[in-house]
């Protein structure tokens, strides 16, 4: 009895182990992998970066002023005008002078009597173009005289300042018979008074030098007489302008 037991458990044990053996465990799902971003692609590496070129640093062109100027303002004018212009450069300057007027000479820092000039800018530079009032000419004949005296009068309204500037010129035939060979020049102002006067031997001393300073504004006279007994030839080379 005890041995068919025993068979028995051990068939039992047998067949369990048998069955054990042909089940297998339940397998576990694995848990589903989340998706992945997509890979970003490679980048380039960056540029680096280049330094800016910085310019050389120049020296700025010195410059140098030219001043030009007319004297008087009314007798003309200067180009170019005055400007700031580059150091060693030359510049070429005119002076036209104005209607009734003629160039003289320039001065300042520059020297010539040339209208146009060139000046070198290594400094500062100013240059004055001098104008004066150009010469008029009066010519005529003074006729012999009828009494005492041939006489010739011109006048012109002046200004306090004006300088009259020229000379007085009688000449003619010389005759000995001639009973006087005397002749005079006058200056004489707004109120009556002779200013200048000049008395002369008209074949010994035929010229009169004019250079009269005006200090009171008004009209002034010049006076020719003579007292020979022909007619004379008189030249009056005067300025300013304006005389008749």
């Amino acid at each position: 009895m005890r041995r068919i037991t025993l068979s028995i458990i051990v068939s039992v044990v047998s067949i369990l182990a048998l069955f054990a053996g042909c089940v297998q465990p339940a397998t576990q799902e694995p848990s589903p992998t989340p998706p992945q971003p997509a890979p970003t692609p490679p980048q380039p590496a960056p540029t680096p970066l280049q330094p800016t070129p910085v310019p050389p640093t120049e020296t700025p062109q010195k410059r140098y002023f030219l001043s030009v100027i007319a004297s008087p303002t009314e007798g003309g004018s200067v180009s170019p005008t005055s400007g700031l212009y580059d150091s060693d450069s030359l510049v070429t300057i005119v002076a036209t002078p104005a209607d009734g007027y003629d160039f003289v000479s320039w001065s300042g820092d520059v020297s010539s009597s040339e209208p146009t000039v060139s000046i070198t800018m290594d400094s500062d530079k100013e240059a004055v173009a001098v104008f004066v009032a150009a010469f008029q000419e009066i010519t005529t004949i003074m006729p012999e005289p009828t009494f005492s005296y041939s006489t010739a009068t011109f006048t012109n309204t002046l200004e306090k300042g004006d300088i009259i500037e020229g000379f007085i010129e009688i000449s003619g035939e010389f005759k000995t018979q001639d009973w006087s060979f005397d002749w005079t020049g006058e200056v004489i102002d707004p109120y009556g008074d002779t200013i200048d006067i000049f008395r002369g031997h008209w074949v010994e001393e035929p010229r009169y030098d004019l250079n009269v300073e005006i200090n009171s504004a008004g009209e002034y006279t010049i006076r020719v007489r003579h007292k020979s007994w022909d007619e004379k030839n008189l030249l009056i080379h005067i300025r300013p302008e304006g005389w008749s």
